[in-house]
């Protein structure tokens, strides 16, 4: 929607009209002259509050997006894994490896980013029967990215197939010798890379030269979480879950990713997920009556307000993250918030 255009000349650009505060100071207009005008017409579309109008012009919200950003949902902004260059490949290949039984060597990075990235990738292949070879380097003595030697110690293993995740991107040599070792290669990374990309099935990174994903602010957990998005639907076209392997629920690691979108927006979406979830798992259980399902969501109500309490508190706890966690998995909202309790 086009901003009307508003001629302000005439206004006073001073805020509330206060010229000199009792400090001796002129209160400015945050907002431009358009600014104004896109909180003028968000108040009037949407029928809210003048303040909140301006905090959202304030943030760079256009008036067509005000309702996915006041209502965040899984669907609005969770992408396409397929708008990243590469992925359809890496999707069908690490689910060739799946459903062949292949012995796959995930390479990670000693950082947060690559431990959890490689942690969410195994865990996932450890669901489908698998039983990957994680290997987080040395930062002394192998440093960063793929080596040859770790390279060669897989091919001795009888690795088929090498993740490497937050990182080889650069790591042309190393690559080419797992090829030349007969290990295929997948690369998920979101680093710089050259205009010479390495010879793999796939390279999956939004920060390649050419791919138009727009995705380039992802954390490497972030974007392995869309590779196991797009995986789940290769393996779901092939029929390979059943009543004896059940397709793991994604959602339940959402909270690990969401620290990539974006602060306390990416947050307050986690907890958004965790209503959703909570409110899904207690329909799943049908030996609970109508009014314990009210009461579970009663239950989760007040773990909610006790997160939003914790986290207007900075600095926020680590535990705080991992209570969540252990709630998005257990569905246990009563002895979560306890615990919660229990830190303060």
């Amino acid at each position: 929607m086009a901003v009307p255009a508003v001629s302000l000349k005439n206004l006073d650009r001073h805020f509330l009209g206060v010229e000199r505060s009792l400090t001796g100071r002129a209160w400015r207009e945050r907002l431009d002259e358009r600014g104004s005008a896109r909180a003028l017409a968000i108040a009037q579309r949407y029928g809210l509050d003048e303040l909140l109008a301006r905090v959202l012009a304030g943030r760079n919200v256009d008036v067509d997006q005000v309702d996915s950003f006041l209502d965040p949902t899984i669907k609005r902004l969770m992408p396409d894994p397929y708008t990243l260059t590469d992925m359809e490949a890496a999707a069908t290949r690490i689910a060739d490896a799946i459903t062949r039984g292949e012995l796959i060597a995930i390479f990670g990075d000693y950082d947060v980013d690559g431990a959890t990235a490689s942690a969410l990738l195994s865990r996932y292949l450890r669901h489908c029967g698998l039983d990957p070879i994680v290997h987080i380097p040395d930062r002394i003595f192998e440093g960063y990215g793929p080596n040859v030697d770790a390279i060669r110690s897989f091919a001795e293993r009888g690795v088929k197939l090498l993740v490497t995740v937050d990182c080889g991107v650069t790591s042309l040599e190393p690559l080419a010798e797992a090829k030349r070792l007969g290990v295929e290669t997948v690369v998920i990374d979101h680093h710089q890379g050259d205009e010479k990309l390495p010879d793999a099935v796939a390279v999956v990174d939004p920060n390649r030269p050419d791919d138009l994903s727009a995705l380039g602010h992802l954390a490497a957990v972030g974007l392995v979480f869309l590779t196991l998005v797009a995986v789940a639907r290769e393996l779901r076209r092939r029929n390979f879950w059943s009543d004896l392997r059940p397709e793991l629920d994604l959602l339940s690691h959402w909270t690990s990713v969401v620290a990539t979108l974006g602060g306390g927006r990416a947050f307050n979406f986690s907890l958004r997920v965790a209503r959703e979830q909570a409110w899904s798992a207690a329909e799943r259980l049908h030996a609970l009556d109508d009014d314990r399902q009210r009461e579970y969501v009663a239950e989760l109500d007040e773990l909610v307000s006790v997160l939003a309490y914790l986290i207007t508190r900075p600095p926020i706890p680590v535990a705080v993250f991992a209570f969540f966690a252990r709630f998005l998995e257990q569905h246990d909202p009563k002895r979560v918030t306890a615990g919660l309790l229990g830190m303060r």
